[in-house]
């Protein structure tokens, strides 16, 4: 790639490794000694969908670059695996799937396990709350796309 790192990487880098980061932590800080703020479940929710929002916007934003720079993708890690590996690799994946199903119908069905889970939910946790999981999963959705 010889047209990496270009002179417009190195300014969303520092856009958004240092500059918006910092402006966030001045402003956040002025806020924070003017009114304490209360961290309420729709604070929570305002807090997750806003960080959300920008990551999704942050990553499409990279991408748009990429793109304009008619850059592979197979360098952002978009490409399936050479042939040496590919077999290790569905091997793994179907290892990792099957014990993590198993996980779950374990705990969906063992009493000792429910117990467990019933004793450390907090109901006034956002997580536990109605539509609180939408909050958690466009959080989740964005933050695997920027990774």
């Amino acid at each position: 790639m010889e047209n990496f790192p270009d002179w417009s990487d190195i300014l969303l880098a520092l856009i958004f490794g240092i500059a918006v980061p910092f402006i966030s932590g001045v402003k956040s800080a002025a806020q924070m000694k003017e009114t304490p703020m209360m961290f309420d479940s729709a604070t929570k929710k305002r807090f997750y969908i806003g960080n959300s929002l920008f990551l999704a916007i942050m990553g499409v934003i990279i991408l748009i670059s990429w793109l304009l720079h008619s850059r592979p993708f197979s360098r952002l890690g978009f490409n399936f695996p050479s042939t040496d590996q590919y077999t290790l690799c569905i091997v793994l994946t179907f290892l990792f799937v099957g014990l993590y199903i198993m996980d779950v119908v374990h705990g969906m069905f063992s009493p000792d396990e429910m117990k467990k889970l019933k004793s450390k939910q907090n109901p006034k946790h956002l997580f536990f709350q109605q539509n609180g999981m939408k909050s958690f999963l466009f959080c989740d959705v964005s933050k695997c796309r920027c990774i």
